[in-house]
């Protein structure tokens, strides 16, 4: 028995067939994540260094061109590229499109080793991984303040940045012109001299004095408690009460040979929002995660938090955030509406030549029926709801109303020819159903 007369001789089955593919189309559909292009994996590996106080020059030439001299030798290697700027080496090794990107990471990670003794001992451990073209904020959210940067700084950090990375689907938090709070101590060359210290007396006394040590456990029969030494100073005036060292008996604080400045550290990076510096948070998405929804959610949680927020501050919630978010709902919605446009007319051509409503009803149940059961198996298979996948959808519907028009057809001429309805149903969509096979094949 095929399934075309098993369909015919139960329609109660078929109809709890069809009810089961509506609930699984719907329930895949609500579960899509919502993106403008698939999720892309490219072998690209990336190898960060640095070198603090490094000029670019030394950096070229004692760590990029030793990694790109190891790297190099590596099978599979497409392309290789790098940068080097102060302090900071990065290169980018291209594989080709058949290499496994786990197996090429791990070859450089390799090869790094080899290369380890090359590198300068100074130099941090590189870091090693695999490029992805969505790690990148999808929404930027600028901060309105009438305070200095680094007050703006702390709010973020202490307050925004925590809540926006729960939202579901957030993987990352990044913060954009911020400048974190730096205590600077200024030396006085002639002061130092006078007493007959030199700068890493001073730096060894900081490190000496400036430290917060655990100190074990103190037990009892009934209590426990945790001790832990505190030396840490809490202010720019228990700072400048350091004792670096003792001339003649007499103890030399470190005001006496520096001066103390409570400031920020240097600028590598500037954000303004209408002329003024600012502070702006980004939110990166996690792999496979539904952008529109999280930008959807990122604005809800930001005007929330804006009630609470300290006078004089606040977010641009309309016009004023970056969300790339936009583009994929305009690409979305317009290729949503191509596709069930589409699906109306060829509804509407069916009723213009055959006139009839039942030929027509099934032709345009067979279109949202075909659409919802897809949705629950884009949803199965992993994928999201992007303009790649609507514009394929799109195209399938021109083949579902041709092999709806086809089989009405060899029906409605089978039952004008004097065949029972039920035979003519039968045998006409099996014959069709053949004649599509045997095409497809060919």
């Amino acid at each position: 028995m095929s399934l075309s007369d098993l369909t015919i001789r139960r329609p109660v089955l078929t109809w709890m067939m069809m009810a089961a593919l509506v609930v699984f189309g719907v329930l895949g559909y609500s579960r899509l994540g919502v993106d403008q292009f698939p999720a892309m994996e490219f072998p690209t590996v990336e190898v960060w260094s640095i070198l603090e106080g490094a000029s670019p020059e030394v950096m070229e030439e004692d760590v990029t061109d030793v990694i790109e001299e190891y790297v190099n030798t590596i099978a599979g290697l497409r392309s290789l590229r790098s940068r080097t700027s102060h302090g900071l080496s990065r290169v980018e090794a291209q594989f080709n499109l058949e290499r496994d990107i786990d197996a090429a990471a791990q070859d450089v990670r390799d090869k790094l080793i080899l290369a380890r003794h090359e590198l300068p001992r100074e130099l941090e451990p590189p870091v090693i991984h695999k490029h992805n073209p969505s790690d990148y904020p999808i929404l930027w959210a600028p901060l309105i303040s009438d305070r200095p940067v680094v007050h703006s700084t702390e709010f973020m950090k202490r307050s925004i940045k925590p809540y926006m990375e729960t939202i579901s689907g957030v993987g990352a938090t990044e913060l954009f012109g911020a400048r974190e709070r730096n205590i600077r101590i200024w030396l006085d060359g002639e002061e130092l001299s006078a007493r007959g210290l030199a700068a890493t007396d001073v730096l060894r006394a900081i490190r000496r004095e400036h430290v917060e040590i655990p100190s074990g456990r103190v037990e009892s029969r009934m209590v426990e408690y945790t001790v832990k030494t505190d030396a840490e100073f809490k202010s720019v005036k228990e700072l400048e009460r350091l004792v670096v060292t003792h001339v003649d008996g007499t103890p030399v604080y470190l005001a006496d040979v520096a001066r103390v400045e409570d400031g920020a550290e240097d600028r590598r990076t500037l954000a303004r929002y209408n002329g003024e510096p600012t502070v702006a948070i980004g939110l990166l998405k996690q792999p496979g995660a539904n952008t529109v929804a999280i930008a959807d959610e990122a604005r809800l949680r930001l005007a929330r938090i804006q009630e609470t927020m300290p006078v004089g501050m606040s977010f641009p919630l309309g016009e004023g955030m970056i969300d790339f978010s936009r583009a994929i709902r305009d690409a979305v919605a317009e290729t949503q509406f191509a596709l069930f446009f589409g699906a109306l007319l060829a509804t509407l051509t069916v009723f213009v030549f055959l006139r009839r409503t039942r030929p027509t009803f099934v032709v345009g149940l067979a279109i949202p029926l075909s659409l919802i059961g897809t949705f629950g198996v884009i949803w199965v298979l992993g994928f999201t709801l992007n303009v790649m996948t609507l514009l394929a959808m799109a195209l399938v519907v021109g083949v579902v109303i041709d092999d709806a028009i086809v089989v009405i057809e060899n029906i409605e001429r089978r039952r004008e020819g004097g065949e029972t309805p039920y035979e003519a149903a039968s045998k006409g969509t099996r014959q069709v159903t053949f004649a599509a096979i045997a095409a497809d094949s060919s």
